[in-house]
């Protein structure tokens, strides 16, 4: 038997020069054992106001950052190459279960959680900018740990969220972004994300994330 932590990502959403929605995403269990060979399932619980929501599914291995595994909603579901042999996800009313067939042991080396409780401030619901503005969105969060990254993702219509940067916070001090434009700050309870020089390509939802690190 092997036990490792269920990499999971709970995103709360911005949408810049458009509509929001506030949803929130729960893990019921950390902790999940699997038997090489044989199927394992991971599931999340969640709660939003939206009739056809997207349900995203992400691994993080080992020192490396969240990789696309597949998006599933109510009227179809799309997935990465890599994964789309063996990961399967089904959609409920209030939950997103994911299955992993023939499970291996390189599964087994994933680390991290991305749990407890992060969530975008109220005043930061909508945001519209006029282009070569700077734009700023903030989340707030809630965890126990001091191991904290926070990251950052932007997500165009009918597309996958791609990442943008992450920060370490409290304990953690290293950061990466994959764009100069876009700059973040972090506290003890808080992650800021500032947009410099906006264009329009810039209109997306964002999201935050929170990881706590295993240790």
């Amino acid at each position: 038997m092997m036990t490792y932590r269920i990499p999971v990502l709970i995103f709360f959403a911005f949408n810049f020069y458009g509509s929001f929605g506030k949803d929130t995403v729960n893990q019921p269990s950390e902790t999940q054992t699997g038997t090489e060979g044989q199927q394992v399932t991971l599931s999340c619980e969640y709660e939003t106001l939206q009739t056809a929501p997207y349900l995203f599914w992400y691994i993080q291995r080992s020192d490396g950052l969240p990789e696309y595994i597949l998006m599933k909603y109510k009227f179809g579901s799309s997935s990465s190459s890599e994964f789309e042999d063996r990961f399967d996800a089904r959609l409920d009313s209030n939950s997103v279960i994911l299955t992993i067939q023939d499970f291996r042991s390189e599964i087994s080396t994933w680390r991290g959680v991305f749990s407890d409780r992060i969530g975008p401030s109220d005043e930061d619901s909508n945001k519209i900018r006029r282009e070569g503005e700077s734009v700023k969105l903030s989340c707030t969060y809630d965890t126990t740990s001091n191991n904290i990254w926070l990251y950052w993702f932007r997500q165009y219509p009918n597309r996958e969220p791609q990442y943008l940067l992450y920060k370490g916070a409290r304990s953690y001090s290293g950061e990466d972004k994959t764009d100069e434009r876009f700059q973040s700050t972090t506290s003890q309870t808080s992650t800021e994300l500032t947009i410099n020089s906006a264009t329009l390509s810039d209109s997306a939802l964002y999201y935050c994330a929170l990881r706590v690190v295993a240790q």
